[in-house]
């Protein structure tokens, strides 16, 4: 039973989840997100939703950092069974898997806004609003009306191929007969654009290697009996980390005040990170938004304590994701896992360093003691 002083501390603070991914089920399964939805069964099951605006509001979500993600094309050849989309989910399809990636990531991000529009001209009497926060005082402003005042909808991507168009795109298929510069323009210049949208944040790396960073091994061993998984293997390369324009667009990020993401980036990557980072002096500039801990889960994901502690020195905060497989144990129930690893940031790098980044809705196994999620 939760104390009552758990239930005070829940509804008086501001709650935070730095990564979930309403846009996803949205996009691919075409969701509506004003939709009441049952509680998810226990195990993983791909169309569940955690996050639509309702269930948001009955756990006193404050602030969603809600990820764009448009779908890795080499998904669909080491996964075949993803071509059923093509006559399954048509229009998702078209949406997002025909375009370029920046296509894609703009189609997301513009139905994502057209939900919250809907939700809060036809449910004018709901719990709670849903705004977008388009900049830091948008949000400081929803903020400051209270529990009971809007949810704060804040966009970001995941994995930096969102960054890649048409160009990138041609480059790719015509074995990179496009001039690098060409890319590198391009994928600046898509920054620009979503960061004028309001974009607040970029994950680097996602499943795949992109023109920014390289990525650690994406699957659990779930999934790999789903996957080619010989071929999965031969694409990793942890050795790898930032690229001469990953390192551009990080700084470019520096200059606009945007957040650099490190999920799912190499340990290499990540420490060139941190040393861009250190050389221009900033703080508050980096986050890790749904990451376990090396302590705890031997994984190349998960951070090492040196890079928690320079977390803390760096104004950085850690969320903790809300699945086991990335926390430690391979069993069903995981929430002393998660408390476990909450600890042992907080020990390592100070109670403000630490977060919660639960990974919602993005087909994802959260433990089975959440049961009410």
């Amino acid at each position: 039973m939760q104390s009552v002083n758990s239930i005070q501390l829940h509804d008086e603070a501001i709650l935070v989840d730095l990564h979930a991914h309403p846009s996803m089920k949205m996009a691919l399964f075409r969701r509506n997100l004003a939709r009441r939805y049952r509680v998810a069964p226990p195990g993983f099951w791909p169309f569940s939703m955690r996050t639509n605006f309702e269930k948001l509001a009955t756990g006193g979500v404050d602030v969603l950092l809600s990820a764009i993600m448009a779908p890795e094309k080499p998904l669909l050849e080491d996964i075949p069974l993803l071509k059923l989309m093509r006559f399954t989910s048509r229009q998702a399809w078209r949406d997002l898997v025909e375009p370029t990636y920046f296509v894609a990531s703009q189609t997301i991000l513009h139905e994502m806004e057209q939900q919250v529009e809907d939700y809060n001209l036809h449910k004018p009497q709901a719990r709670r609003p849903v705004r977008v926060a388009r900049s830091i005082d948008e949000l400081d402003a929803l903020v400051a009306q209270g529990p009971r005042g809007p949810i704060a909808i804040v966009h970001t991507l995941e994995g930096a191929h969102a960054l890649e168009g048409a160009v990138c795109q041609r480059q790719a298929s015509n074995g990179r007969s496009v001039s690098d510069n060409t890319a590198r323009d391009e994928i600046l210049s898509n920054l620009d654009s979503f960061f004028a949208q309001g974009v607040a944040s970029i994950t680097l790396a996602h499943f795949y290697p992109n023109r920014v960073v390289y990525p650690c091994f994406p699957f659990p061993e779930t999934v790999l009996s789903l996957a080619r998984w010989r071929r999965v293997v031969s694409n990793f390369d942890l050795s790898q980390g930032l690229t001469s324009i990953g390192e551009e667009v990080v700084e470019r990020m520096l200059d606009l005040g945007m957040l650099i993401d490190l999920t799912h980036c190499t340990p290499v990557a990540r420490a060139r990170v941190y040393e861009i980072v250190e050389s221009q002096n900033k703080r508050g500039a980096v986050i890790a938004s749904h990451v376990g801990v090396r302590a705890l889960k031997p994984s190349p994901y998960c951070l090492e304590d040196w890079e928690l502690r320079w977390m803390a020195d760096h104004g950085g905060v850690v969320g903790v994701i809300f699945m086991n497989y990335w926390l430690g144990a391979h069993d069903r129930l995981g929430l002393d896992l998660i408390v476990e690893t909450i600890d042992h940031i907080v020990d390592m790098a100070g109670i403000d360093s630490v977060a919660i980044g639960t990974d919602f809705d993005g087909f994802t196994d959260p433990p089975d003691d959440v049961v009410d999620a």
